[in-house]
């Protein structure tokens, strides 16, 4: 038999091991569900049901639930409905494509950190000290502030804090592969770097990016909801579930009328719940010393 099919063989029994240790995982399965459920419905509703989160007036300001108005207005008399879902749309969006930017910074940095090692190491985990040393939340706040709160600007300053995460984890297992023998057996037939890289330190890095990666997504969209709950966000008449929460900080509107802050938040607590339970499942999934 081949090396190639023994490989092959090696891999797949892994891939196999590994998809049956995460649908053994209940929460993990169950927060599966409820996510891409999640993103069905805020794709496909507003089509469906003509939802519009803009028309002001549809009732009267914080009116309650009625047939029409499901979950009541907000305070310009818009539809809590329409403005749930398409808040869901922004939320989801900030991210997964922040989490994205944090990828694609976080990981090339981290490679090139972790197999060159010495002066690229040095300025590269230089670099990512000053960004950890300052609280993120206060960091975004002074960036959104110079740029100007918008969605776009929300992802993008999102999308470049959290890259030292990522350039970290990498590192840190880049300088452990890269003492495997079959790294060494391949820089000593002369293989290039190139190659060493995208052929045996990033494919057997993608577990930890995999399973960091959930996680931030969950961390990137609290992030967001803060952002604009605090007004520094995505700005209104755009919804998304944080500004939603913004409208409900009178203390009339939490006694009186919670049908404007409990929607937003309890989606916001269901979605970053289960995309965690994700998280936790594909950790353990892709734990090679996890029993199946």
């Amino acid at each position: 038999m081949s090396k190639n099919k023994v490989n092959s063989g090696v891999k797949q029994s892994y891939i196999y091991d590994a998809a049956k240790r995460f649908v053994n995982h209940k929460l993990a399965i169950t927060g599966t569900i409820i996510l891409l459920l999640l993103i069905i419905i805020v794709i496909f509703l507003p089509m469906i049901m003509h939802l519009d989160p803009y028309s002001i007036n549809r009732g009267l300001p914080f009116s309650a639930p009625t047939k029409d108005l499901i979950l009541g207005a907000d305070g310009m008399g818009r539809d809590n409905f329409a403005r749930l879902i398409y808040g869901g749309r922004v939320s989801l969006l900030v991210g997964f494509l922040s989490t994205l930017i944090n990828i694609g910074i976080g990981v090339p940095l981290g490679l090139i950190a972790g197999y060159y090692g010495k002066t690229a190491d040095a300025i590269i985990m230089r670099i990512a000290d000053v960004f950890m040393c300052f609280p993120s939340i206060i960091l975004i706040l002074v960036l959104v502030s110079i740029i100007g709160p918008s969605i776009k600007s929300v992802i993008f300053i999102i999308g470049i804090m959290g890259w030292p995460e990522f350039a970290r984890l990498i590192r840190g297992n880049v300088l452990s592969i890269s003492q495997k023998e079959y790294v060494e057996s391949a820089r000593a037939i002369g293989a290039k770097d190139s190659r060493i890289i995208f052929r045996y330190l990033l494919p057997n890095s993608l577990s930890p990016i995999i399973v960091a990666a959930t996680f931030r997504v969950a961390g990137a969209i609290l992030q967001e909801s803060s952002l604009s709950f605090l007004g520094m966000g995505v700005q209104p008449p755009q919804a998304s579930w944080g500004n939603m929460l913004n409208g409900a900080q009178s203390l009339t509107v939490l006694t009186a009328r919670p049908w404007v802050w409990i929607p937003p938040g309890l989606m916001l607590v269901i979605t970053i719940c289960c995309v965690n339970f994700i998280g936790d499942g594909l950790r353990d999934a892709l734990d090679p010393y996890m029993k199946v």
